[in-house]
């Protein structure tokens, strides 16, 4: 289950949704939002399903997902648990998007995949702005 989880960070690094085994289903929520499968979404990605939404390329503003970290894995119940930062360089040029941030930062995540049958059903992730490079302390 932790593979799979690294397999979804490594898809939207990469901006490879493929890689990512996801239900077409599979609903993502982000400090309360529902940021995929979303009809009522701010933007056209927000209406898309995980793989296809990553498949777009709007986060090729993320460099890295690093110092991860996996403190509960529950195999029963199909969970697993995260805590790790995106890295955010600032704005990316040459890209078929308007980069999101005009700032270099980096978010510290805590996030939840629910995985059945070696594939995420539901993700739901919290997750605050912090200055680019900025340690866990734990790393």
């Amino acid at each position: 289950m932790v593979r799979l989880a690294h397999l979804y960070f490594d898809g939207v690094i990469s901006a490879k949704g493929d890689l990512i085994p996801a239900r077409p289903d599979c609903i993502r929520i982000e400090n309360g939002v529902q940021t995929v499968l979303n009809p009522d979404g701010l933007s056209e990605t927000m209406k898309l399903g995980v793989c296809d939404q990553v498949n777009t390329g709007i986060f090729r503003d993320i460099e890295a997902a690093r110092e991860r970290r996996f403190p509960v894995v529950d195999e029963e119940k199909g969970l697993v648990f995260a805590v790790f930062f995106w890295d955010h360089p600032g704005p990316v040029t040459n890209a078929p998007f308007t980069s999101r941030y005009r700032e270099p930062n980096s978010m510290m995540v805590a996030e939840i995949f629910k995985i059945k049958e070696r594939q995420f059903h539901h993700i739901e992730a919290v997750l605050n702005v912090f200055p680019y490079g900025m340690t866990s302390g734990w790393a």
